[in-house]
């Protein structure tokens, strides 16, 4: 009779255990789910804000572009427009990290879709300033790249 009531307790300890063991897991499941979900908005925020400042980078440029096939720049604007080149640089080598470690944190099909504008922009390259696609083309890669990401972060 008293194993039987030593059974009985060591069964239920051993119940609560492994009840316990199962919370701790799933909640250490469910933290460590948030805690990639939180890694992948630290990177999709950066990449849509550098592909931000890119595309309004060269929407400035054109437009000093297009001022100066009207006339000669001063010396301010020559300057601003150089200003814009560099930060249209830097904002070009920040997207381009950050597309390169997108694999890290998603899955291939939302990285293909940011190298498709890689290679468009690459493709653009080449191209005369009279020659390069409107600006709404960019804006509908901002739109289009910024919902991709928003539904693989859900």
């Amino acid at each position: 009779m008293v194993t039987d009531g030593l059974t009985d307790k060591l069964i239920a300890a051993i119940v609560a255990g492994v009840l316990l063991f199962a919370f701790a897991w799933v909640l250490r499941g469910i933290d460590r789910n948030k805690s990639f979900k939180d890694k992948k908005i630290e990177h999709a925020l950066p990449t849509v804000i550098h592909l931000s400042q890119y595309i309004e980078s060269w929407r400035r440029l054109i437009a000093i572009a297009n001022l100066q096939t009207n006339r000669k720049l001063t010396e301010d604007e020559n300057d601003i427009m150089c200003r814009y080149v560099t930060q249209r640089d830097e904002a070009k080598m920040s997207l381009i990290s950050n597309i390169n470690t997108l694999l890290l944190f998603f899955n291939k099909k939302l990285v293909d879709e940011f190298y498709a504008v890689k290679e468009w922009d690459a493709s653009l390259s080449t191209k005369r300033r009279n020659e390069l696609s409107i600006i709404n083309e960019w804006d509908n890669w901002l739109f289009r790249l910024s919902e991709v990401l928003h539904n693989h972060i859900k």
